[in-house]
């Protein structure tokens, strides 16, 4: 590694250092901070992220805490499987026709934000940094 980069290559060891000691990065053995650069970037914004989580997720807030997990775990699937219902009927372990009743109460209660790629960016950055923060 050039010498110039080794500042960057502290913060970024120092930054993971911090992730795992409060939860925020699960780690099993060595950790390879480069692999975990989102889970970082959230962590280390802390106080966006959560902005960021309040104001996109405020359509989950009327629903009863086991409503809201049950629609933060679905939206989640939603966006790393790009809607896709068998795949996340798969990763939830649930029956599609399951996924496909909680697809539609997305869309009721997210709106023309499920077709709007910044929207669903925003989404699974708020979804994360939830996540990550109940491990923490």
């Amino acid at each position: 590694m050039p010498r110039a980069e080794l500042p960057e290559a502290w913060s970024i060891a120092s930054a993971a250092l911090r992730a795992v000691e409060a939860g925020g990065i699960e780690v099993d053995g060595l950790l390879y901070a480069e692999d975990h650069l989102p889970d970082l970037l959230l962590f280390e914004s802390g106080a966006l992220a959560d902005r960021l989580a309040q104001r996109r997720l405020a359509p989950l807030d009327d629903l009863t805490p086991a409503g809201r997990a049950r629609m933060e775990e679905t939206a989640l699937a939603y966006v790393q499987h790009g809607g896709n219902a068998a795949a996340m009927a798969r990763a939830l372990h649930l029956h599609p026709q399951t996924i496909r009743y909680r697809l539609g109460r997305l869309r009721e209660l997210f709106g023309d934000d499920l077709a709007d790629p910044d929207a669903r960016f925003e989404l699974e950055l708020a979804l994360r940094s939830r996540s990550q923060a109940a491990r923490g």
